[in-house]
Formats: C-alpha cells, sequence, structure tokens
C-alpha cells in the first residue's frame, strides 16, 4: 500500500489534481490543512474519493516555526491509528 501524506494551506484544486494524478487501487492520501484554512474550501472536493482522509488533528503550519512539525506529527499519528500495513510514508507539499 502507498500511504501519501500532503500537507497543504491553499489551492484546492491543485491539490485535488495531485491527488487524481498519484491515485490508484493501492494508495491512500491523507491531507493536514492547516488549522487557519477553512476545511469547507478542500472536503468537497473529495467526497467520492474513498481513500482520501483529511487529519483530524490541524495545526497552524507556518513555514518555519514549530507549527510545521507539530501538523507533521499530528499526521503521522493520526495515519498511525488509520492504516497498519505500510512501509514508509510519501510526504508531499500541497505546491507539488
Amino acid at each position: 500500500m502507498k500511504v501519501y501524506l500532503i500537507i497543504t494551506h491553499k489551492s484546492p484544486q491543485q491539490v485535488k489534481r495531485l491527488v487524481m494524478a498519484l491515485n490508484d487501487d493501492n494508495s491512500v492520501f491523507f491531507i493536514h490543512l492547516d488549522k487557519r484554512v477553512e476545511l469547507d474550501l478542500f472536503k468537497p472536493l473529495f467526497e467520492e474519493c474513498i481513500n482520501v482522509e483529511f487529519v483530524e488533528t490541524r495545526a497552524q503550519s507556518i513555514w518555519g516555526g514549530f507549527g510545521i512539525l507539530e501538523a507533521h506529527i499530528n499526521s503521522y499519528l493520526f495515519i498511525k491509528k488509520r492504516v497498519n500495513d505500510f512501509g514508509h510514508i510519501i510526504l508531499l507539499s500541497g505546491q507539488d
């Protein structure tokens, strides 16, 4: 299983294109959306995607600040609860 973690704070359509480009039957996507951004801007775009989840514990992921580390840690803990069988996590920015 391929596990992707996308840390993002803007450009919902671009994040959707990224997920669709990487999506296959063996992938699962976790999206950490910056706490300052409305979840409603992103969530509706992924309603039909059964292999996409949003990280529940969100942080303010300000570049260069502790928040970005907090976002990563929260995301890893969330993924560990949801997925049992994976070797690694592919980390991406929403700007990839």
